[in-house]
C-alpha cells in the first residue's frame, strides 16, 4: 500500500474521530439543555398557583381581618393552609398579599409549619420573639412607658386604677405618612372566638407630626367610638379572672381616611384605611386584676 493511501485512510479515521468527538459533544449539550428547561418548567409549575388553590386561598382568608390578626389567627390559617394542601412560596406569598394580607405580617405572629426554624433576626445576628411584634415591616415602631419589662400595663391606665390614657410614642415613621390612626382592641375569647374582637379605643386623623400621646390625652386627632358606644378610651376592666392581652395598632396613612358615617367605630376605621395603609404597629401587652 502507498503513502499517499495510508495517510488518505489516516486522515479519513481523524475525521471520523473528530465527528464522533462533536457528535457527543452536541449530543452532551443538548441533553443538559433540555435537563435545564425541565428543571425551570417545573420551578416554574412549583411556584405557580392553579385557580383552584387561588380560591381555596381566599376561602380561608376571607374568615379574618387583615388589620387584626392574633398569633391563633396565623396559625389556624397556617394549619388550614396546609389541609388545602398550600406551602410556603412566593406565589402562595403573592395570592396572600392579593386579598390585602401582608404574608410577612402572618410569618411573623406564627411561623408557618415548614418556615417554623425562619425566625427574623435583630441586626446584631440575635433571635426576636416573633409572637410579639413591637414593630412594622419598615421599621414603624410603637411604645408606652406606662406597658413594664415583663410586658404589662399599669394598673393607673386601666379601670381599676385612674383609667385615663396611656402615654405612646412611635419612631421610624414611613416616608409619604399624612396623617395617623390607632386602635386599641383585645380579642376575649382567643381559643373559642378567635375571631371576636373588643374594641376600646379609635382615634384617627392624628397629624403626621405627631409622635407621641401623652397619658390622658385630648384634642390630639378625633375620637372614634369604642364598643360601649362612647368615644376616648374605655379602660380595661376584665370581669373573669387571669391575665388577659390586649393590643395597640398605630397605622401610619398616605392620606386622610373618608367615612360613609358620622359615628366611626372600629370596623369602619379598618375598612376606611385598607387602601392607604403604609405601616402598621403593634404593642401588645397583658393585664391581670389584683396583681397590684
Amino acid at each position: 500500500m502507498s503513502y499517499k493511501t495510508n495517510k488518505k485512510i489516516s486522515d479519513m479515521k481523524k475525521l471520523t474521530i473528530l465527528m464522533m468527538v462533536l457528535f457527543v459533544a452536541t449530543s452532551l449539550h443538548g441533553f443538559a439543555q433540555q435537563k435545564e428547561n425541565a428543571r425551570e418548567e417545573g420551578q416554574e409549575k412549583i411556584e405557580t398557583l392553579t385557580d383552584t388553590q387561588k380560591g381555596k386561598l381566599k376561602s380561608i382568608l376571607s374568615n379574618y381581618d387583615s388589620h387584626s390578626l392574633t398569633a391563633e389567627n396565623a396559625k389556624a390559617i397556617h394549619k388550614a393552609f396546609r389541609e388545602a394542601g398550600l406551602r410556603a412560596g412566593p406565589a402562595t406569598a403573592d395570592a396572600i398579599r392579593e386579598t390585602g394580607f401582608d404574608p410577612d405580617k402572618l410569618r411573623d405572629l406564627a411561623p408557618p409549619p415548614d418556615m417554623e426554624g425562619d425566625h427574623k433576626r435583630d441586626d446584631n445576628g440575635s433571635t426576636r420573639l416573633t409572637d410579639h411584634p413591637a414593630q412594622g415591616k419598615t421599621g414603624f415602631a410603637v411604645s408606652s412607658s406606662a406597658v413594664k419589662a415583663d410586658g404589662s400595663l399599669m394598673s393607673d391606665f386601666t379601670g381599676d386604677g385612674r383609667g385615663v390614657s396611656m402615654p405612646l410614642e412611635w419612631t421610624k415613621v414611613p416616608a409619604g405618612t399624612k396623617f395617623f390612626a390607632l386602635n386599641l382592641w383585645h380579642v376575649p375569647h382567643p381559643s373559642s372566638e378567635p375571631n371576636k374582637v373588643k374594641s376600646y379605643w379609635v382615634i384617627y386623623n392624628i397629624p403626621a407630626d405627631v409622635r407621641q400621646l401623652p397619658e390622658d390625652v385630648k384634642g390630639l386627632g378625633i375620637d372614634g367610638y369604642n364598643d360601649k358606644d362612647n368615644t376616648g378610651y374605655d379602660p380595661m376592666k376584665s370581669k373573669g379572672p387571669g391575665v388577659k392581652k390586649y393590643n395597640l395598632t398605630i397605622y401610619a396613612l398616605s392620606a386622610k381616611p373618608t367615612f360613609s358615617t358620622k359615628k366611626v367605630q372600629r370596623s369602619d376605621l379598618l375598612k376606611a384605611i385598607k387602601g392607604i395603609t403604609l405601616d402598621e404597629c403593634t404593642l401588645e401587652y397583658t393585664y391581670e386584676r389584683g396583681k397590684e
